[in-house]
């Protein structure tokens, strides 16, 4: 997954499949803390032969997951 403080991009088998909108859980290495949150489908890569992902905006993070992306990207950016 590639993270972005708006949102991520992640590989997947199954991009054709989603919908516009899914629910992304995912835990910050070293921190551990799982994060969730709902996210648009911006864009979805589905090329046969190619590896498959889908572009991905974050629609809410609550005031403290945020914080800790902004902290995790900042320190690892």
């Amino acid at each position: 997954m590639n993270l972005s403080g708006t949102g991520a991009y992640v590989e997947t088998e199954d991009a054709g499949a989603l919908g516009p909108f899914v629910r992304l859980r995912f835990s910050l290495p070293r921190n551990g803390r799982v994060l969730s949150a709902q996210a648009r489908v911006i864009r979805a890569d589905v090329n046969p032969g190619k590896r498959e992902g889908v572009a991905l905006e974050f629609l809410g993070l609550d005031e403290d997951a945020r914080r800790d992306l902004e902290e995790f990207l900042f320190l690892n950016g």
